[in-house]
């Protein structure tokens, strides 16, 4: 028997019964302390036991510490004849993840903002955890949990610096009507209050959202976060509907025609009837220019 492991045993038949079972274990500490002999105080603390002719336990904790390993006790069940269980077949029913939220900390710190819609969270006992989108400043992805079980219905995207649609501060919620989430203004505690209850969990909360579906169907060509912020409401408004009209429209389709990737921002934006459209693809520029009568389109490939 490897140095290191002692064995007290009430019933040398038992012992017997588990020794084959355990002679790989005993392989694995003679492995190890080999390679880290053990002291002697060492050897009288390690100790194996069988209680009640039903268990035996290896403590095998000390000899692996030596070797910089962490291990835990090995416990070998026995049937009532002393035949080894197999351990699986004892193995506990895993609990709920607990939610890691060490980087909230961190993302508070950084948007101090974010302290008030965690603490809605955590008053309707929720937890939530807070991680920003990488090459996005700026928009960050909420992820709900209910007794450690993540709640898609309720997770929800922060976008502080006005990254999609519009410049403002919002929160993408889920709708449960609908494919396409709505957005509700980041100040709207009490609404989020009451989504975070699950007061709307099964409505569809269109009413309370701050675009349209003409301004989220143009928003699939054109980001209209990228409107200067000096666009008020009513001048931007204004521009949406001129790229409603069914001469913008066309010029739209025929871009589409030309790159069905294509992607829009604003350029040179002077007043709702002066403006032009970029593609954001450098390698193939496609123009779209405005002068309040006409959409004229170019492309350079």
């Amino acid at each position: 028997m490897a140095t290191g492991l002692v064995f007290k045993v009430e019933e040398s038949t038992t012992f017997e019964r588990v020794n084959k079972a355990l002679e790989g274990v005993t392989a694995a500490a003679s492995k190890l302390t080999n390679r880290a002999p053990l002291k002697k105080e060492q050897e009288e603390n390690i100790d194996t036991t069988i209680i009640d002719t039903q268990q035996v336990t290896i403590n095998a904790v000390a000899p692996t510490n030596n070797t910089g390993l962490k291990m835990e006790p090995l416990i070998v069940n026995l049937d009532i004849e002393g035949t080894v269980i197999d351990n699986d077949q004892n193995v506990v029913d895993e609990q709920p993840p607990v939610v890691q939220v060490n980087n909230n900390s961190i993302m508070i710190a950084k948007y101090p903002i974010l302290e008030m819609l965690h603490q809605v969270i955590y008053k309707n006992n929720l937890d939530v955890l807070f991680t920003e989108t990488p090459n996005m400043h700026g928009y960050i992805m909420g992820e709900v949990f209910e007794n450690g079980i993540p709640n898609i219905q309720l997770s929800f995207t922060v976008d502080l610096e006005g990254n999609f649609m519009s410049p403002d501060k919002k929160i993408f919620i889920p709708n449960a009507k609908s494919d396409s989430p709505i957005a509700i203004e980041l100040l709207n505690i009490e609404l989020f209050t009451e989504i975070m209850s699950g007061k709307y969990i099964n409505d569809d909360m269109t009413k309370f959202d701050l675009y349209t579906n003409e301004d989220k169907e143009i928003n699939k060509l054109i980001n209209l976060a990228t409107l200067p912020e000096l666009v008020d409401s009513i001048n931007r408004n204004a521009v949406i509907r001129i790229l409603l009209k069914p001469g913008f429209q066309t010029s739209l389709f025929n871009a589409k025609e030309m790159d069905q990737l294509v992607h829009f921002v604003f350029s040179e934006y002077k007043t709702p009837t002066n403006f032009k459209l970029i593609s954001i693809d450098p390698n193939k520029p496609i123009r779209i220019v405005y002068n309040g009568k006409t959409a004229s389109l170019t492309s350079e490939f």
